[in-house]
């Protein structure tokens, strides 16, 4: 009979501390203040095809649209693409639109857009009729914040700038340097290129005693909360191996979720939002 009410008593015990646990992380994470930020959006501007927006569409945003995309395998796209890419993730193409978008890695965010000949639409409100037909003037008389720039190594004089190049094939007949702009007013681009640095949005701002601030991925640009996580050295002999290992030069760090975490879905809506107290979630809605 003691034992059955000790076990009662315990088990009442434990309860109350639980609760009086889960209590008190919930506090914590209430009590947590989290910063805000409004992405500066100018960006758009100077990125915008038609109705994509590099670093803010997404695969989805894109078949939702109309586009009927195929994936591509690295091996089957053109060096020049490769090579002029910024981000190793995905490539897909749109066969009837002429374009190439990449993806960054292992997301359905958009980092780059490539035109290749027979795209048509509007380029930063520059309207493009047929890109097989675009001539370097037309693209000289519109675009006022391009420059020129090659190597003595490359195949290609480029015409753009941090968003926008266009490529265009050198002539080997005549002398490379200086450029001869009015010999290639009349030549056509190959291929042009609409990317941006998606860790400008997306990216990690650090703050003070470890924490980490985020723009949850897929969220609409005009949503300003930020996921917060304390990036520290994870415990353990698999670290301090490594630490050994390599003289104190590499480490394992890991992520310690801590606040209001929200996640969205790759067409911008909420998936859902949960909270943690030092790395444990303590609530989710959905």
């Amino acid at each position: 009979m003691k034992i059955l009410i000790f076990s009662f008593l315990l088990i009442l015990f434990s309860g109350c501390f639980d609760d009086k646990h889960r209590e008190a992380q919930a506090q914590s994470y209430m009590s947590f203040v989290q910063k805000t930020r409004l992405v500066d959006s100018n960006f758009v501007s100077s990125v915008k095809l038609d109705e994509l927006i590099v670093c803010n569409s997404t695969i989805t945003d894109l078949k939702k649209l109309g586009y009927e995309l195929v994936a591509m395998p690295k091996t089957e796209i053109d060096s020049l693409i490769t090579a002029e890419n910024w981000q190793e993730g995905s490539y897909f193409a749109d066969n009837n639109k002429k374009l190439i978008v990449g993806t960054y890695d292992d997301t359905e965010l958009l980092t780059s857009i490539f035109l290749t000949p027979g795209f048509s639409g509007k380029l930063r409100g520059f309207k493009i009729d047929d890109f097989s037909k675009l001539t370097v003037k037309q693209i000289t008389s519109y675009f006022k914040d391009l420059d020129w720039s090659t190597t003595g190594v490359s195949n290609y004089w480029i015409f753009g700038n941090d968003t926008v190049n266009f490529y265009i094939k050198v002539d080997n007949s005549i002398p490379r340097f200086p450029l001869n702009e009015k010999y290639y007013e009349d030549k056509h681009p190959v291929l042009a290129k609409i990317q941006y640095s998606c860790d400008k949005v997306y990216g990690d701002v650090y703050g003070k005693s470890d924490t980490v601030m985020r723009k949850p991925l897929y969220a609409p640009l005009v949503d300003t909360h930020l996921n917060y996580y304390l990036l520290r050295r994870k415990p353990g002999i698999g670290t301090t191996i490594r630490e050994i290992t390599s003289t104190g030069k590499k480490t394992i760090m890991e992520q310690i979720r801590v606040g209001k975490w929200v996640n969205y879905n790759p067409d911008h809506t909420i998936q859902s939002i949960e909270y943690y107290n030092n790395g444990v979630l303590v609530k989710e809605d959905k």
